[in-house]
């Protein structure tokens, strides 16, 4: 029970220092990132021995990466602190894997985000500026983060999946009004609630198809003009009417990356430093794909081959939590949130999840044997 809530406390304290990475300037930014890279790294030291042959096989494979893409930035002039992420991601992921927590606790963060972003909305009559120096749009990010985590958590420890942290996500996704962030908080909260329904017995479906839908469906066809009337007057569905899901912007900068694809660019990644229209972006691609290729340059291929493929086999073990993966996959087209980003322990603790068990168990065997031929070796 100790170690429970120890842990909980552990990944609590993760996910308010990410929360808060977001408002304060680059100065103490950095000193939150020295510290979630610390914990991250710390988290080893909860491993059981038996486990240590597992974390190994893990940890191998980043560190590669790591060193290569190290020497990628260092040679293309694109290096960036982040890239330490490559070695503290897996830990911390391999921390959430092989633990229990209290779920219901892990709730604090998206709540106290809930309150922080409720006392901004009531003080502005909007969430722009919320972050400093950062899009709104990622008032959609934290949250869809948040809700996921909690929710594969409770998968994983086979409690029922909470309603109520999706439903805050969609909220503030919709008060933040970014297009891409209301779809993916609308996917997710259409995937939790058809998860709990696949739960249901047939007699409190007919209950709930009768008392809620056939009520809901009545007032919507009755009200039909007045809603629509009201929908027109919404911000974000002026936004919709103008320009429906594409963004001119996001599309300039798609199009002047792939236009700059010469078979060096391809191997190392384009330095966009000096490009006009990424200078005049902010130099942020605005998209995590562009992101990775960006800074881990043909290893770009590689990290899209070990999505694609846990993807699927993600989709064959645990379809609610494939689509949690998805929700984020999507939402990356658009902001750059992934890859050396903060948040790349959620998406990787759902990738991992298909193989975890499976090879804790061999490495677990290995250790056994292990232990036994040093205690033939010791004539024990």
């Amino acid at each position: 029970m100790f170690k429970k809530k120890r842990n909980t406390c552990i990944l609590i304290i993760y996910l308010l220092l990410a929360f808060a990475y977001y408002f304060v300037g680059s100065a103490i930014r950095a000193l939150i990132f020295t510290v979630i890279v610390s914990i991250s790294l710390m988290t080893f030291l909860n491993f059981q021995k038996n486990r240590v042959f597992y974390i190994r096989s893990i940890i191998s494979k980043f560190l590669l990466v790591f060193i290569f893409v190290f020497f990628i930035q260092l040679f293309n002039a694109t290096f960036s602190p982040f890239v330490f992420y490559i070695i503290s991601t897996p830990l911390i992921s391999l921390f959430i894997l092989n633990n229990k927590f209290d779920a219901r606790l892990l709730k604090i963060p998206l709540y106290l985000s809930a309150l922080v972003f409720s006392a901004y909305f009531v003080q502005h009559r909007t969430l722009h500026g919320v972050y400093a120096g950062i899009s709104e749009n990622y008032v959609s990010v934290v949250m869809i983060m948040n809700v996921i985590l909690i929710n594969m958590i409770e998968v994983r420890q086979k409690k029922q999946i909470s309603i109520l942290p999706s439903v805050v996500c969609l909220i503030f996704s919709l008060l933040a009004v970014g297009r891409s962030g209301i779809l993916c908080a609308t996917l997710l909260f259409l995937n939790v609630i058809s998860a709990r329904w696949m739960g249901l017995s047939k007699g409190v479906k007919w209950g709930v198809f009768l008392l809620v839908f056939l009520p809901t469906v009545g007032f919507v066809v009755s009200n039909i003009g007045l809603l629509i009337k009201y929908g027109e007057g919404l911000t974000i569905m002026e936004k919709f009417s103008e320009s429906g899901m594409e963004s001119h912007s996001r599309s300039i900068i798609l199009n002047e990356y792939l236009a700059h694809m010469s078979l060096e660019n391809i191997f190392l990644g384009y330095n966009f430093e000096n490009n006009y229209w990424f200078k005049h972006y902010g130099l942020n691609p605005h998209n995590s794909y562009i992101r990775l290729h960006h800074y881990f340059g043909f290893l770009f291929f590689v990290v899209m081959l070990f999505i694609i493929r846990n993807l699927y086999r993600l989709f064959r073990h645990n379809r609610f939590l494939a689509g949690c993966a998805f929700v984020i996959l999507l939402r990356a087209y658009t902001d750059t949130l992934l890859f050396q980003y903060i948040y790349d322990f959620v998406l990787l603790s759902l990738l991992l999840i298909p193989s975890n068990k499976k090879l804790l168990v061999v490495m677990r065997k290995r250790w056994e044997n292990s232990l036994k031929m040093t205690k033939v070796n010791r004539g024990v």
